[in-house]
């Protein structure tokens, strides 16, 4: 991962500044620290007893999803939230949480919760601490491309045998974690 190749370049040079993490839990109003924090969107519940927000993770084109802790469980979950507030939205949102939720493959994300604070929707997701396919794409053989596919696959078999069909296939959509 980016923190895991930080952290080892740290030991390397011995740079205390790149050994700290950028998982530094934040709120609402704490103030950005770099210029892409600045464009992030601020997470949508701000003082939640729930789930501490961490940093912004992306967006789709219903959702936006936050890097977050639970307190409870001492872990860290994605969060996707509906943007705005279109019932639409919120009926897809729900639809998938609940499908999603259907399925246990060990390459298919966990969902933990779905649930409604201040109006707003959400799903609580295991957090894949990894890096999209297509962003490592380049640096892989034939032979781990082969094998990644593969996996996918995998997982992709077992939401359809759940009935499930993704409807967004694409190397993007793809976490790659080292195991």
């Amino acid at each position: 991962s980016n923190e895991t190749c930080r952290s080892l370049l740290a030991l390397a040079f011995d740079d205390t500044v790149a050994r700290s993490s950028d998982l530094t839990p934040v709120t609402a109003t704490d103030p950005p620290q770099d210029s892409r924090a600045a464009e992030a969107p601020r997470f949508p519940v701000a003082g939640w007893d729930r789930y501490a927000s961490v940093r912004f993770l992306g967006q789709g084109g219903m959702g936006q999803v936050f890097l977050a802790v639970d307190p409870r469980l001492h872990r860290e979950v994605a969060i996707k939230f509906v943007r705005g507030d279109n019932p639409e939205h919120v009926r897809r949102l729900i639809a998938e949480a609940r499908a999603q939720a259907r399925v246990s493959h060990e390459r298919v994300c966990k969902v933990h919760e779905v649930g409604e604070v201040e109006g707003k929707v959400y799903i609580a997701m295991q957090y894949i601490d990894g890096n999209p396919l297509g962003s490592l794409a380049g640096e892989l053989t034939v032979e781990q491309k082969v094998m990644l596919v593969r996996g996918a696959a995998e997982g992709l078999h077992a939401a359809h045998r759940a009935g499930i069909i993704h409807r967004d296939i694409k190397p993007g959509n793809v976490m790659l974690t080292q195991t």
